[in-house]
């Protein structure tokens, strides 16, 4: 039976690809059936369960300390810079999703986790091994191939219109 520690980790991760793939998914599912205008109120509700998700993961972890923690004020203020850059990307993926289905701009958001690695080791100093760096580099060139196919054949709504 694999520790308690590794269990919670397995959860958190878990409920945090069920939480990320259901946007792109409630996206797809409304232009299908021409609901666009709960888009809005459904990402919200999505987004209200992934606080209170964080509030009690909080809670289950370090108990009332750690709930105390997530709420701390001087703590989300300065987290705010980070947490604008990420609605600023979310709106962004939002609109691509006009465009784009969500799996194609699923699989082309990945390049965040190259660009990660390599922004972490030249701001941050973070070392990674030679294995670390060929999954990173495979990462991108896996992306970077994909949407080269992907744009290679595909034509926006917008282009076909004679804008272009």
């Amino acid at each position: 039976q694999p520790p308690k520690e590794i269990r919670r980790i397995a959860w958190l991760m878990f409920f945090f690809v069920l939480l990320d793939a259901s946007k792109g998914l409630l996206v797809s599912w409304s232009a299908v059936h021409s609901c666009e205008a709960l888009v809005p109120l459904a990402l919200c509700g999505k987004n209200m369960l992934s606080v209170i998700f964080g509030l009690w993961l909080g809670l289950l972890l370090e108990g009332r300390r750690g709930l105390r923690r997530c709420l701390q004020l001087r703590r989300n203020v300065w987290m705010l810079p980070v947490a604008a850059c990420f609605c600023a990307a979310q709106m962004a993926m939002l609109e691509a999703l006009r465009t784009f289905n969500a799996g194609s701009l699923k699989i082309m958001a990945q390049v965040n986790l190259p660009t990660t690695a390599l922004l972490s080791h030249l701001l941050l100093g973070r070392r990674y091994t030679t294995q670390q760096w060929a999954a990173i580099a495979l990462v991108g060139a896996a992306v970077a191939a994909f949407a080269q196919v992907r744009l290679l054949y595909f034509r926006p709504p917008y282009w076909s219109q004679g804008h272009f």
